[in-house]
């Protein structure tokens, strides 16, 4: 039967669950406990008790034995411990197989979940012809109110390299890892994470965390526009966390370097610049050249929301991205900004479309316009 469990959907091994949990539950009676320790014990056997080889009993022992005995179990079991160990299921269930986004109806239903962590990244960047500081964290904005049971990341310091003179490059390793050990995030742990710029910030903790290893992590659709908006309760409190080790794993399939862009410049892969219009035609900027990268299609980042801060609807960015170059067929897709916070947003969006070969380049256009030996294009 181990090889049943294996050819089985999740549904299938999630019901086995919920009968295990009722059984190992001490309010279930005794004798539905011997019939669900048979029925759990038969599902699990390595041989089938009625050989497949004889006819139509092969086949039918596994839809009927089971089946049968779990559904006699189950009359001496009152519905609301089946209910309860059921929800409990799909809860763990959720918390397993996490997506790219969660919705606030999906956070409502979960924020109480032991394996949980809230992460709050709001902030804001100003225009780059505006003169500096151009990067700003609302941490105040955090003290007054956020999500229940969320902790603060300062993406502006606490996830970025500070010995780098472009900025927001991601931390390294020793850095990044003690940040994320006081939010006490260990390996079952899925982060959650929203901000209150349409998914930028919170898209960027996306791709650090992913970066380094952490693939449990999701972004809040909408974000705190959308949860206030619908009237979702918050909180001043501030959470206590026992911190954890983490261990950084960096993951080189979801980074690409200066140098790695250049390669690719005469290659078959496509180039995004995910800033504005005015940046990328050279009008402003927040390096000592303006344009852009040669051969790169501008794709600003806000016209890959709705109007509810949401992301677009899968289908809708296939339909943006197709309108740019990039399909199926595209080998490669690589994601730039100004400083790798709008590009992961571009990357989040390209693998919520469902293309998987795509990187940030995570010193983007602050790396290279700043390279006097790196080509440019303005447009005239």
């Amino acid at each position: 039967m181990l090889d049943k469990l294996k050819s089985t959907g999740e549904s299938i091994r999630d019901e086995i669950n919920v009968y295990q949990g009722v059984f190992r539950d001490r309010r279930t009676p005794l004798p539905a406990k011997l019939l669900l320790g048979l029925a759990i014990g038969y599902f699990f056997l390595p041989f089938d008790l009625i050989p497949d080889m004889i006819p139509v009993l092969g086949q039918l022992d596994d839809l009927l034995i089971v089946p049968g005995l779990i559904f006699a179990a189950l009359k001496f079991v009152p519905p609301e411990i089946v209910e309860e160990h059921r929800r409990r299921v799909r809860q763990e269930s959720a918390l397993a197989s996490p997506s790219l986004l969660v919705t606030t109806d999906w956070l409502a239903e979960h924020i109480n979940d032991k394996n949980l962590r809230i992460v709050d990244i709001r902030g804001h960047v100003i225009p780059a012809s505006e003169p500096p500081p151009h990067y700003f964290n609302h941490h105040d904005d955090y003290l007054k109110s956020h999500i229940p049971g969320a902790l603060f990341v300062d993406w502006v310091h606490e996830i970025t390299d500070p010995g780098d003179p472009r900025h927001a490059q991601i931390a390294r390793p020793e850095r990044f890892a003690a940040a994320m050990s006081r939010l006490g995030i260990t390996p079952e742990t899925l982060v959650v994470t929203y901000d209150d710029a349409d998914g930028m910030f919170a898209a960027r903790l996306w791709w650090c965390l992913s970066y380094y290893g952490h693939t449990r992590v999701a972004v809040l659709d909408g974000g705190w526009k959308k949860w206030m908006a619908e009237g979702r309760p918050t909180t001043a409190e501030i959470p206590t966390v026992q911190p954890a080790p983490f261990t950084p794993r960096p993951n080189p399939d979801l980074y690409r370097s200066g140098d790695q862009v250049a390669a690719a410049l005469h290659s078959s892969a496509r180039l995004l610049d995910l800033r504005s219009p005015e940046e990328y035609a050279g009008v402003s900027s927040r390096a000592s050249r303006k344009g852009h990268i040669p051969g790169a299609i501008n794709v600003p980042r806000s016209t890959l929301v709705a109007p509810d801060s949401t992301l677009l609807p899968r289908d809708e960015l296939r339909q943006r991205f197709a309108q740019v170059g990039v399909d199926e067929n595209t080998p490669e897709i690589i994601t730039y900004c100004n400083a790798g916070v709008s590009a992961s947003f571009g990357l989040l969006a390209l693998r919520a479309a469902g293309f998987s070969r795509s990187a940030v380049y995570d010193g983007s256009w602050k790396d290279w316009g700043n390279n006097e030996e790196r080509p440019i294009e303005i447009d005239s």
